[in-house]
């Protein structure tokens, strides 16, 4: 027997924004259920070990924040339960990150949608979903419960692979031009660093010892730059391993990109304890729990955001939000990968329209996180967790609204949205 559930708004996907959508959509006075595969919350923050928020500031000189709202509620909580550290310019680049630590992160994300009165599910896969009239029905769900069913008057797919759009058959791209995806990543956490020590390296100090070790061909070391960033409990997080073979859809290549993931990592952590400064007593402490995805599908919306609109700080009458941080593509160049930047003019931000949240082919499905309407190059900017904290508390203030019967004029809709999400606390 299928047990049958329902909701108002079905949020697909707890990573940020996931969450965002799910507390957001609660605070506009929905009824919320909030699925998520894994048993916690946080996306490549907890999942794929990236412990630091990308996208909360502009690349400036001066710190300037671009996201409020649910997001800067989530940090607030973090720093007061001692999970997070002030903002850190990465180095070699003028990127400013926050690091955190994933465990009190996850607590903090439960805490907030339990907090708002969304209801949640963890260990729950989405397996198929039933189309009627270019509306979705209901999702078909699997859990340890066994088969379910979950009908909805909207659907949020923040699934971060359109998983719910694709499975409805609406329209999705992946790729650039060519249909290739940015390179994944693992990466991977050491204690007994001594960061003090470490710190006083430069990028390019750092760069020559990897090059060193490549050239005189040091197994499963690749040739690019890495990073290091200090985090709350002390360990140190290591961004070193790229992998440009990965397609995030085919559990093929995620399952070979796994194994030489931690293979690269032991590597990786021998080297740095032969030949790194400050890491003579390294060890490993954990990598991702899996490797992390950059790209993969992305949705047709109602507008499909570009690079170019990015990059000169573009603004919309239908905007949402704000995102600030560069466009950032890490992809194979004459067999070495590079992230290659493209920063925002005179360091600022871009307007994120609602349209680019709304499935194009879908009347009730809108969209957020790293699978959201946009361009190759504007996905490379707008995938990052702080931009989709943006993102996601949009498509579920929206999504809330369009529940209400709120979504039949769009502009009244998307104005009325813009209302809602100032009232929570948003930059728009």
């Amino acid at each position: 027997m299928v047990r049958e559930l329902s909701a108002e708004v079905v949020v697909v996907g707890g990573g940020s924004a996931g969450v965002a959508a799910a507390v957001g959509a609660a605070r506009a006075g929905a009824d919320v259920l909030l699925l998520e595969r894994y048993p916690f919350l946080g996306g490549a923050g907890t999942a794929s070990g990236v412990h630091c928020f990308c996208g909360f500031y502009t690349s400036g000189e001066e710190l300037v924040r671009v996201v409020a709202g649910l997001g800067s509620e989530m940090l607030s909580r973090l720093q007061r339960a001692a999970g997070s550290l002030p903002p850190f310019r990465a180095q070699g680049s003028r990127n400013v990150v926050i690091p955190f630590h994933p465990e009190i992160l996850k607590g903090v994300l439960e805490q907030m949608v339990v907090d708002a009165g969304a209801r949640l599910r963890l260990h729950t896969w989405v397996t198929g979903v039933q189309v009627m009239d270019r509306r979705v029905r209901h999702l078909d769900l699997f859990s340890k419960s066994g088969p379910e069913r979950v009908h909805g008057e909207v659907f949020v797919d923040c699934s971060g692979d359109a998983d719910v759009v694709a499975m409805a058959g609406g329209g999705v791209t992946v790729g650039d031009e060519e249909g290739a995806v940015q390179s994944a990543s693992m990466y991977f956490t050491l204690g007994g660093v001594d960061w003090e020590r470490l710190r006083s390296l430069s990028r390019e100090d750092i760069g020559r010892v990897v090059g060193q070790a490549f050239d005189e061909g040091w197994p499963d070391i690749a040739p690019q730059p890495g990073l290091f960033v200090p985090l709350p409990s002390g360990e140190v997080l290591a961004a070193f391993h790229k992998d440009p073979e990965v397609d995030g859809l085919d559990a093929d290549s995620l399952t070979r990109a796994e194994v030489r993931a931690r293979r690269a990592v032991h590597s990786y952590v021998r080297l740095f304890r032969e030949r790194m400064v400050g890491c003579a007593n390294a060890h490993l402490v954990r990598t991702g729990m899996q490797v992390g995805i950059r790209e993969t599908r992305r949705v047709r919306g109602r507008y499909v955001l570009s690079g170019r609109e990015c990059m000169e700080g573009e603004r919309y009458p239908d905007a949402v939000g704000r995102g600030g941080w560069p466009i950032e593509i890490h992809k194979r160049d004459q067999g070495r990968v590079y992230a290659r930047y493209g920063y925002i003019r005179n360091d600022g931000y871009y307007q994120i329209p609602a349209r680019a949240l709304v499935a194009r082919d879908l009347q009730n499905v809108l969209t957020a996180g790293r699978c959201l309407s946009a361009t190759h190059g504007a996905q490379a900017s707008a995938r990052v967790m702080g931009t989709s904290w943006v993102t996601g508390h949009a498509a579920g203030v929206l999504a809330a609204l369009a529940a209400r019967g709120h979504a039949r004029e769009e502009s009244a809709w998307f104005g009325r949205g813009r209302e809602e999400l100032e009232a929570q606390g948003a930059l728009i």
